[in-house]
């Protein structure tokens, strides 16, 4: 009998260790590399934005800027905006490099299947138009290869956002000057030409709107997220809304309500009709959320709130959203000067990764995600303090199959030009990038909410019970003389 017990409570044991471990396992996702710093400045977060994007070639494309104001200029000259690229090829970052001036962040950016890099910024102190502009995505390190500006008379287009399809369609969605309605145009040609602005919703009386977000479907789909805010301030938000478009923009449904009042700052992802929503909930309301339709945008399951230890909420720059090859939706969210990352593999959760913390007097805000190669995920962060701001970067492989890197259609090997040379350049501003590993100041950590480890415990009972239950049976219908 005390062998049987023993035996028994081993079995009980080893089901709790492989049904717990398990739970974590399942989504395939390995260690995070330890956190990089790419960019250090003394300023505030407002004076540095970023935009990341990856293609199939393997390549991460880092956008970021900064507004240099010389110290021989009067004080009412206003500062100068570059905008700087880094490029993540090979397993290292390449030496960044200035490629745009007077030109507004974020972009409105993405990448067409032949290999262009689109995207649609604001000329930051000149006219009040969109700059719309291309380049082959190998050469985006030099500035001789970009397109010249094609300027888009867009009612100012205060918020914007791009995207481009497989047919050579690129849109462009926007908040017109005055943040009375969402607009959109269109190019069927590839940014030669681009259609006239068609309005997809107006403000309600007495709110703004602004924030759009736009995703691809299938066969022409356009699905459309934006935030509406009471005037003249902007906050607190008053809700977050959707329509869609099934022939390419031409006609849009009723706009629909994805969240209410005090929950902001929307991001979108798509995959095949599935359609997935993240955002933020204000400091008064806390909480991070998640939303998705599995028919295309045409009905919506109800709303999830992420798990957070201690939500604190607060509007932090968009949760970062993408989707890997098997469907699987990847998340990085902010709460505070804490950082999460989370998996969702059908229904399934995985449990919260902290990925950065740091004093009370920090705050990690604008996350981003991209993936290359299948089952290589890049995490970049923000992490602003009173004195400096930093850019970080991490990276980890998840539980997708992994896709050898692919050239561009009609390029059996994407050539890549170098940047030029400072000898070529002609004065251009020194950026204040680092791509070396510096001091780690942030701290790594795999915290689980009580709701995520508490059903495996329990399905690990379940099954050891399983494995106990004949053994208890046998003991009592054949007793020990």
């Amino acid at each position: 009998m005390k062998g049987l017990l023993m035996c028994g409570a081993l079995i009980f044991s080893l089901g709790l260790l492989s049904w717990h471990s398990a739970t974590f396992d399942s989504f395939g996702v390995s260690g995070w590399s330890e956190p990089v710093i790419l960019f250090e400045r003394e300023e505030e977060p407002e004076g540095f934005k970023t935009s990341v994007i990856a293609d199939q070639t393997g390549t991460v494309h880092l956008f970021c800027n900064q507004l240099i104001q010389s110290q021989d200029a009067p004080l009412d000259h206003l500062p100068t905006s570059v905008i700087f690229y880094a490029a993540f090829r090979s397993d290292a970052w390449e030496e960044p490099n200035d490629i745009l001036l007077d030109a507004g962040m974020p972009l409105g950016l993405d990448i067409s299947s032949e290999g262009t890099l689109h995207i649609a910024t604001n000329l930051v102190f000149g006219l009040p138009y969109v700059a719309y502009l291309h380049v082959d995505a190998s050469q985006a390190a030099d500035p001789r290869a970009w397109s010249r500006p094609t300027y888009l008379d867009l009612e100012g287009a205060g918020w914007r956002d791009l995207a481009a399809d497989s047919k050579g369609n690129i849109y462009i969605v926007y908040s017109q000057r005055d943040q009375k309605a969402i607009a959109i145009v269109k190019s069927a040609d590839g940014g030669r030409s681009w259609s006239q602005p068609s309005v997809v919703a107006s403000a309600p009386t007495g709110d703004l709107v602004g924030f759009p977000r736009l995703a691809l479907g299938p066969g022409g789909v356009i699905h459309l997220i934006w935030g509406e805010l009471p005037a003249p301030d902007g906050y607190p938000w008053q809700g977050i809304r959707y329509a869609r478009s099934p022939d390419g923009g031409d006609t849009w449904s009723l706009p629909f309500t994805l969240a209410e009042a005090h929950q902001g700052e929307p991001n979108m992802a798509a995959f095949g009709d599935q359609v997935f929503v993240v955002w933020n909930g204000d400091a008064g309301y806390k909480n991070r959320f998640f939303r998705m339709s599995a028919d295309g945008g045409a009905s919506w399951y109800p709303t999830e709130k992420l798990p957070i230890p201690a939500p604190l909420g607060g509007l932090q720059g968009r949760p970062a959203i993408v989707v890997d090859g098997m469907g699987a939706v990847h998340i990085l969210y902010t709460n505070g000067p804490t950082l999460y990352y989370i998996c969702r593999r059908g229904a399934e959760w995985s449990p919260p990764v902290l990925l950065a913390t740091d004093s009370e007097e920090c705050e990690v805000i604008a996350p981003q995600l991209a993936i290359t190669q299948g089952n290589r995920l890049h995490a970049f962060y923000t992490v602003w303090s009173p004195q400096v701001t930093r850019l970080y970067y991490r990276h980890c492989t998840i539980g997708a199959p992994e896709l050898e890197p692919s050239p561009w259609p009609g390029s059996e090997s994407a050539p890549f030009t170098a940047a030029p040379t400072k000898e070529e350049s002609i004065e251009r501003a020194t950026p204040d990038f680092s791509l070396s590993s510096q001091e780690q100041r942030v701290t790594v950590g795999s915290p689980h909410s009580d709701r995520a480890t508490f059903w495996p415990v329990v399905a690990g009972v379940l099954v050891s019970l399983l494995f106990l239950l004949p053994v208890m049976v046998a003991h009592l219908v054949h007793p020990q003389r």
